[in-house]
């Protein structure tokens, strides 16, 4: 367990030691009621299988994570103490985690236990979608295209300067729709008309995939924000993303240790096993481009205006089922820009692969 974390839940299980002996009242300690039931840093130690998820965040989905983990948390720990849990935890994500995210999540999740239907509803949200099939992973990543194929394979190709951005983001939202794009990160955002980003584009970081319906919506819990589900428009762009790691944040194998090491065995690389899938789902659906994210994913995007959400979670379902994060279902979750610039080490966001021909 790292220290940080253990600290932690030290404090908050010996939290009544801290009041002053000579303050002359009895000992003090805030709770919070759980399904009616009061929770406090009295209660039992945590579970050890929460104890392994809090120190092994994931370094993707970590807006996601933050949220279900304080909602499991909640059940134990009070509001402050789960915040304190979880910001120890967010030191060991790769990426830094503004702490206003954290606190963010622990508020939802707090309102959400506030009605238990709803907390049952969200904390099996994270069981819903299928597990990896690593042996159907494995066999179409040996018998598929190399990332060099895939780009050969563009009907668009992309040279190396100067920056396509802002020509691809014509072709994929005409007509100078509503866009929700972020600069250096995903605190760091605005929803404008695309053509207020007219020639900057390419220094932006995220995009949101789906052109805006207005320019602000509440979250969730009730703050106006340029960035949210309500005022995300209908889907246009299913986007795909295939990240695989062979260690996890504590240098734990993960799931996909053993293919990875399979692959490199073969002189298959991460980038050629994410372009075998990505091109592999291309024979069910458009596929309209796969941008580079600067570090080890690729993302695909799928044209999805106008199909049937039932079908298209039900495709969804199968990319998961190959290895596919699923935090890209929500229609407002940031994906990378095309050919954008990837913080803080500025590293270009690269298109490997365009079809206008699917954008008809």
């Amino acid at each position: 367990m790292h220290s940080s974390l253990r600290l932690a839940r030290n404090r908050g299980q010996a939290s009544e030691n801290k009041v002053p002996r000579s303050a002359g009242r009895a000992k003090t300690m805030s709770s919070y009621h759980y399904r009616g039931r009061a929770v406090s840093s009295k209660e039992d130690a945590l579970p050890l299988e929460l104890l392994q998820q809090l120190t092994s965040p994931p370094d993707t989905n970590r807006h996601q994570w933050l949220f279900v983990m304080a909602l499991k948390l909640l059940r134990y720990r009070t509001k402050d103490q789960t915040l304190e849990l979880l910001t120890g935890a967010a030191k060991h994500i790769t990426r830094a985690v503004p702490q206003r995210e954290i606190s963010s999540a622990v508020d939802n999740a707090a309102l959400v236990h506030r009605e238990p239907r709803l907390c049952d509803t969200y904390t099996r949200a994270e069981h819903k979608w299928p597990e990896a099939d690593l042996s159907q992973v494995d066999g179409i990543v040996r018998l598929g295209p190399r990332q060099a194929d895939g780009v050969a394979l563009s009907p668009v190709k992309s040279s190396a300067e100067p920056r396509h951005t802002e020509a691809v983001i014509d072709a994929l939202f005409p007509h100078n729709p509503l866009l929700c794009a972020a600069h250096r990160g995903s605190w760091d955002f605005c929803t404008a008309p695309r053509e207020a980003y007219r020639g900057r584009l390419h220094l932006c970081q995220f995009i949101v995939p789906s052109p805006m319906c207005a320019l602000s919506g509440l979250t969730q819990d009730g703050r106006a924000s340029a960035h949210t589900k309500q005022n995300t428009g209908p889907r246009h762009y299913l986007v795909i993303e295939f990240d695989f790691t062979a260690t996890d944040e504590a240098g734990h194998p993960t799931k996909w240790a053993q293919l990875i090491a399979g692959w490199k065995a073969t002189s298959l690389t991460i980038a050629d096993a994410c372009m075998a899938l990505l091109l592999h789902l291309a024979k069910t659906a458009p596929l309209a481009l796969i941008v580079y994210s600067g570090g080890k994913s690729l993302h695909g995007w799928f044209r999805a205006k106008d199909r049937e959400e039932t079908k298209l979670h039900a495709w969804m379902r199968y990319a998961i089922s190959l290895g596919a994060c699923h935090s890209t279902w929500c229609r407002s979750q940031f994906v990378r820009m095309p050919d954008g610039t990837r913080h803080p080490c500025r590293r270009r966001q690269k298109i490997l692969y365009f079809d206008p021909g699917t954008l008809l």
